[in-house]
């Protein structure tokens, strides 16, 4: 397998897996809100903020890093990696400190 096709697989992995796990850990700690419960989680309205950018950032950034690591030199395929990875992280970690606000 060429180092750009794992490269690619690696992202396209984390961006859905991480996407998962942490919308699933989400609405976990959705449950358990009672009906005036002030905890971040329980906003609908910000979980409605948050939800897409879990998904469609982790997406939107594996697509650049991808369409990067395809069109660059082998220099810059690790930092299109990381570029992509950093970015996957940072989507995932504000539905995380979302999700670590429940009550």
């Amino acid at each position: 397998m060429r180092s750009e096709t794992t490269l690619g697989l690696f992202l396209l992995i984390v961006a859905l897996a991480g996407a998962g796990i942490v919308i699933d850990w989400m609405s976990s700690a959705a449950h358990g809100c009672a009906p005036h419960d002030t905890a971040a989680i329980c906003d609908d309205g910000l979980k409605n903020v948050i939800t897409p950018i879990c998904v469609f950032g982790t997406l939107a950034f594996c697509a650049v890093s991808v369409i990067g690591v395809k069109w660059s030199s082998l220099a810059w395929m690790r930092r299109w990696t990381l570029i992509g990875l950093a970015g996957e992280l940072a989507c995932l970690a504000v539905g995380a400190v979302l999700a670590a606000t429940g009550p």
